[in-house]
């Protein structure tokens, strides 16, 4: 006998059907096919995805789970989801209720940029006169081998200072952002300190601004007196130079300094005097700048004038 309320699943049921015969009537029966083919799903749904990244492939993009039946993608998994952007792939879903047939829907997959890690270098430099910038450069191994990214927003400048700057990769399929400063410090003049100056030694207390410098240089201490030193002795004393440019060179300390060389002796006198006689001695007047030895008087051959 055959339980016609089986008739319910995927397939092809074959039976007879028989009236029996009864006083007034023959007996009857008839042979019935039945075939019951896979539904449609009902309350077919498209999933959602998480966002995936470039560089990677359907396996890296995971559908969601379903109580009643398991989705998979039709492409293989691994299929690239290619450029940053969006992007469809086709889904299918199987249902665990096998008198279904399988769906496919369109799923959207949005591909985001590979977000890159840059690193900053030659940011401390040297004024040079001529334009100077950072470099910026991304980190081994983040890049295709044959992709060159374009980076754009690197700190530059000329003058002396810091420049602070926010680079980025421009690129359709990577992102990156890296802040720091491009700092040119001030540039070391040329200078002169070590030239030797004559340096006389005086009694009378003679201090350094009696000694000219070059352009640009300073005594540090202009009023400090020449030391009492021994004649023949190398003195030196602290100087600065300041450049007409000190926005961009720094200013440099040093030591000027010579050999202590005996001071200038001078005699105040007229060359010739003329007088009319008149009985008494003439006083000439003649005068010195020092007073550590006295007037000796001789005649033109060498000998001692008594005047």
């Amino acid at each position: 006998l055959f339980d016609i309320g089986t008739i319910k699943d995927v397939g092809t049921y074959v039976f007879i059907v028989t009236l029996p015969a009864t006083s007034h009537y023959e007996e009857a029966s008839k042979k019935i096919t039945v075939v019951i083919s896979e539904g449609e799903y009902p309350n077919k749904i498209t999933p959602t995805v998480n966002a995936a990244t470039y560089g990677d492939t359907l396996a890296d993009v995971a559908l969601p789970e379903d109580e009643k039946g398991e989705w998979s993608w039709k492409d293989s998994t691994a299929t690239s989801v290619g450029n940053a952007g969006t992007h469809e792939f086709v889904a299918v879903f199987t249902p665990d209720d096998s008198g279904y047939k399988a769906y496919e829907v369109n799923v959207t997959v949005e591909v985001n940029k590979k977000a890159l890690t840059l690193e900053a270098s030659n940011t401390t430099v040297v004024y040079s006169g001529v334009e100077q910038s950072a470099v910026v450069t991304v980190k081994d191994g983040l890049v295709d081998l044959n992709h060159v990214v374009t980076i754009v927003g690197i700190g530059k400048g000329t003058l002396a200072g810091d420049y602070d700057f926010t680079a980025t990769v421009s690129d359709d399929n990577y992102s990156g952002t890296i802040t720091a400063t491009l700092k040119i410090e001030k540039a070391t003049p040329t200078t002169d300190f070590g030239t030797e100056y004559e340096i006389f030694w005086s009694a009378l207390g003679r201090d350094l601004s009696d000694i000219t410098l070059p352009a640009g240089y300073t005594w540090k201490n202009g009023q400090t007196e020449i030391e009492d030193s021994n004649i023949g002795v190398y003195v030196s004393y602290p100087a600065v130079y300041t450049p007409d440019d000190t926005a961009n060179y720094k200013t440099v300390d040093g030591e000027f300094g010579g050999y202590m060389k005996k001071a200038v002796a001078e005699i105040t006198a007229e060359e010739s005097y003329a007088f009319d006689y008149n009985g008494s001695v003439r006083d000439l007047g003649i005068g010195k700048n020092h007073s550590e030895s006295t007037f000796v008087y001789t005649d033109e051959g060498g000998e001692l004038f008594d005047i």
